[in-house]
């Protein structure tokens, strides 16, 4: 038999995980393009942006 009601989930902040380090490899506009929308839209960092 099933439960009537399941437990409510549990989700965790967005911003309670350890940032992400990026390794970018790309030609210089995407690079750049990539980087830029990075840190506009997540907290993450860029460690070693490279381009060509």
């Amino acid at each position: 038999m099933l439960p009537a009601t399941f437990p409510a989930p549990i989700v965790p902040a967005a911003d309670s995980a350890p940032a992400l380090l990026w390794g970018i490899v790309a030609p210089g506009g995407i690079v750049t393009t990539f980087a830029e929308a990075l840190h506009a839209h997540i907290e993450q960092k860029d460690e070693v942006p490279a381009h060509r």
